[in-house]
């Protein structure tokens, strides 16, 4: 049975719902710097004269610092108590922004999206424990869904604004968004916040086990980072590094007597099954990117209205997050996650079979499933598994689910990239070799430019078979669209069977969980 801690829900009524809204700001700003800084990298790798993979590392410098330090800033937060290392976290993630800003070279901008990482892994796992303390057990779930759900509205409110800012002005303001963002949150922090008695300062850092275990999970995100940009045989050897880092780092906290992470929270069913759904659904934000692509290249919207397309994913996010915690308030977290998981499934079996009429309004259906299946998994799994470790354990547990979800999410782009791509080529590659006669001097590479609407010169095609070839190319693309999508339902579904029997060998009655809380 896991280990329940003692009520903490002391703090006064409005302090609790202020704290939320600063919590809720701090998480918004995380998602704004992981995706909508997407929408300045055209801008920025003109006026830097940047090459695609300097570009790419704009990106990754914060994923992969956000990547290795989640696990440490929960286990810091233990220890140090959340709110301290927290407010440390939004600190950094302002002074960095601002560098972010100001950035006048690439090497000022990409060394400044390192510390803004690590920022946002001091604010992203102690946030989660500072709502889950604060809040009774009746609320939990719906403070989590409001906090879920506010943090999607402001990504939707920075896509838009952003993109405004970026047309109009320049690519820096997206950065200076998080100025007034941050300053909010600061000052609410320091008005509201009512520290508990708790504290694990006693306890010592195991030195050794930190930065071993930084080292192994930085090896192992870089080498996933790259796994497409660098060749097979040095990713296995990063790999084997970071494993003899991982064995090192087990070794030493087998025999500290005050270990860095303590692994036994994968002994809790409830924990667990959150860990297996955090792998499962680390398939979304991978679905999206092959969504853009799809709705550009295949459907031919243009860019802006491209982004719009994302709209009901985002509103639907947004709607659904506080209805999932509002029903784990009343019925626990079974009928939530399971719920979620089957529309999940739905939703992209939809899309993988609507997609050949490529056409947005019949995909839909499928993308409104998704999109209110996914917040019904996560929120509720989320809440409970937190709720059910001890107090002086659960900024550990929440950093350990964060780099699960953030480590999986790279390998899941990787592998569904893998799947998706390698598809295409094979079946563009099968279609040219049946068609050889007709289409003698016509390469895969010449193919795949032509769906990406590239001038091809090709004297001996005329136009109309330009436009056959484009039909075709299209046809295949969305084909392998369509497998990846059944590839994720399959992976999904395994992963509904995994819980389902978790669930069976939890002996917890849910009405039972909610009062000893």
């Amino acid at each position: 049975m896991p280990s329940l801690s003692t009520p903490l829900n002391t703090v006064s009524q409005y302090k609790k719902w202020f704290m939320l809204m600063a919590m809720s700001i701090s998480l918004g700003m995380t998602f704004i710097d992981q995706t909508a800084v997407a929408i300045a990298l055209p801008k920025i790798q003109n006026i830097f004269h940047i090459s695609p993979i300097l570009l790419q590392w704009i990106m990754n410098a914060y994923l992969l610092t956000l990547a290795v330090f989640l696990t440490i800033a929960g286990r810091l937060g233990d220890i140090y108590q959340h709110h301290r290392i927290f407010v440390m976290g939004l600190i950094i993630f302002l002074f960095a922004s601002i560098a972010c800003a100001i950035a006048p070279n690439i090497g000022w901008l990409i060394a400044s999206r390192v510390i803004q990482g690590l920022g946002a892994a001091l604010m992203i796992p102690n946030s989660v424990v500072i709502i889950i303390n604060i809040f009774g057990p009746d609320e939990k779930g719906k403070a989590m869904g409001i906090y879920v759900g506010s943090a999607f509205f402001f990504l939707t409110f920075a896509l838009m604004l952003g993109g405004l800012l970026i047309q109009f002005f320049s690519w820096r303001m997206i950065f200076w968004l998080n100025l007034p963002l941050s300053c909010l949150s600061l000052l609410i922090v320091y008005y509201f916040f009512e520290p508990l008695a708790h504290s694990n300062a006693k306890e010592k850092i195991d030195w050794a086990a930190l930065i071993t275990l930084t080292l192994a999970s930085s090896i192992l995100v870089y080498a996933i980072m790259e796994s497409s940009n660098i060749t097979l045989f040095n990713f296995m050897v990063l790999m084997l590094i970071s494993a003899i880092f991982f064995v090192i780092y087990y070794v030493l906290e087998r025999h500290s007597d005050s270990p860095f992470i303590d692994i036994s929270v994968f002994r809790n069913k409830l924990f667990l099954s959150t860990t297996i759904l955090s792998i499962g659904m680390s398939i979304a934000p991978a679905i999206f990117i092959f969504d853009a692509i799809f709705y550009q290249n295949i459907l031919g919207l243009q860019p802006a209205v491209a982004g719009f397309a994302f709209l009901p994913n985002i509103i639907f996010l947004m709607l659904a997050s506080p209805i999932a915690g509002k029903i784990y308030d009343l019925y626990g977290y079974r009928t939530p996650v399971i719920t979620g998981l089957l529309l999940v499934i739905l939703g992209l079996l939809w899309k993988a079979i609507f997609a050949v009429y490529q056409n947005y309004w019949f995909l839909l259906p499928g993308i409104i499933c998704f999109s209110v299946g996914a917040p019904f998994i996560q929120s509720p799994m989320n809440t409970a598994a937190l709720s059910s470790i001890e107090l002086k354990r659960r900024g550990t547990a929440s950093g350990l689910l964060n780099a699960v979800r953030q480590i999986s999410t790279s390998m899941s782009l990787a592998i569904l990239t893998t799947i998706i791509v390698g598809s295409n080529h094979y079946l563009l590659t099968k279609f040219l070799t049946a068609n050889q006669k007709n289409y003698p001097t016509f390469s895969v590479l010449k193919l795949e430019n032509l769906l990406q609407n590239q001038m091809v010169k090709d004297v001996s095609l005329s136009a109309n078979e330009l436009t056959s070839l484009h039909h075709h190319a299209s046809l295949i693309y969305t084909l392998a669209y369509s497998i990846g999508h059944y590839i994720c339902s399959f992976f999904l579904f395994i992963t509904l069977l995994l819980i389902l029997g978790i669930f069976k060998q939890l002996r917890i009655d849910e009405k039972d969980f909610h009062g000893l809380e």
